[in-house]
C-alpha cells in the first residue's frame, strides 16, 4: 500500500501486472521495457559485453575521426607545397631542408618572439607542442648565429629532419597551431626575421635572469647583511 496525495492508501500496482496489461506484441517489441518494469538488472555477462561493445565503438570512432583529421591535414600541407616525411606511427611530419626549416624554442621564448613579431607587424605560423616548446617554420638554409649556439634549448631542425606537425597526438597531449599557416596563406617567413626575434627574446631572458645576480652583487658591495637583502 502507498499513500496518495489525499492521505488515503491505494494498493501498490505490481510492475509485472502493469506490463501484463500491454499486448504481447508490444512486449515483444520492447525488451528494454521488460527489464525496466520488472525491475530486473541485465545479466552480469550481458552487461559486461554491452560495456565492452560501447567502449570499442567509442574507440573505433575516435580513431576513425583522428585518422581523418591527420589525412586532411597532410593533404593540406602537401597541397600548399609543404613537404612531408613518413612518420613512425599515426602522425604528420613535415620535412625540413628544402622548402622550410623549423626552429624550436621553449614556450617562454616563443611568447616573447610572438610579441616582438606582432609589434613589428609580422604574422608567422607558430606551433605548440605538449612538451612545452613552440616552433616556427622559416625559409631554409639559414644557420643560427653564434650567440644562440650556447643555448641548447634553441634547436634548428634542417637537412631532412622530420618535425611533428599539428594535429598529431603525442603521449603528453596534442601538437597544435598557435597561429595556423592558413592565416598567412602558408607563406614561409624569412629566416632572418624569425631568427632576429629569437635572438631578441633570448637576450631579454638572459638579462632578466642576470638581474637578481647583479642586485645581489651590489648588495654585497654595499655591506648590506644577507638577512636584510630580501
Amino acid at each position: 500500500m502507498v499513500a496518495t496525495p489525499c492521505g488515503r492508501r491505494s494498493p501498490l500496482v505490481s510492475p509485472l501486472r502493469t506490463l501484463a496489461a500491454y499486448p504481447s506484441r508490444t512486449r515483444a517489441r520492447s525488451p528494454i521495457l521488460v527489464l525496466y518494469f520488472t525491475g530486473k538488472a541485465a545479466p552480469q555477462g550481458l552487461s559486461h559485453k554491452r560495456k565492452e561493445v560501447t567502449s570499442m565503438s567509442w574507440w573505433d570512432s575516435y580513431r576513425a575521426v583522428y585518422g581523418a583529421e591527420l589525412r586532411a591535414a597532410a593533404r593540406e600541407y602537401a597541397d600548399h607545397g609543404w613537404p612531408l616525411v613518413p612518420g613512425p606511427g599515426a602522425e604528420v611530419m613535415l620535412a625540413t631542408g628544402d622548402v622550410l626549416d623549423v626552429v624550436e624554442v621553449p614556450a617562454v621564448i616563443g611568447r616573447q618572439v610572438c610579441r616582438t613579431l606582432r609589434e613589428a607587424g609580422e604574422v608567422v605560423p607558430v606551433a605548440a607542442t605538449p612538451e612545452g616548446t613552440w616552433w616556427f617554420p622559416m625559409s631554409p638554409r639559414h644557420a643560427l648565429p653564434a650567440e644562440l649556439s650556447l643555448h641548447t634549448d634553441v634547436v634548428l631542425h634542417t637537412d631532412g629532419i622530420g618535425v611533428v606537425a599539428p594535429p598529431t597526438e603525442r603521449p603528453e597531449g596534442w601538437v597544435q597551431w598557435r597561429v595556423a599557416p592558413a592565416r598567412v596563406g602558408y607563406r614561409v617567413p624569412e629566416a632572418a626575421v624569425v631568427v632576429e626575434a629569437i635572438c631578441d627574446a633570448v637576450r631579454r631572458r638572459d638579462s632578466e635572469q642576470a638581474l637578481p645576480d647583479e642586485q645581489e652583487a651590489r648588495a654585497e658591495r654595499s655591506g648590506v647583511p644577507g638577512a636584510l637583502r630580501r
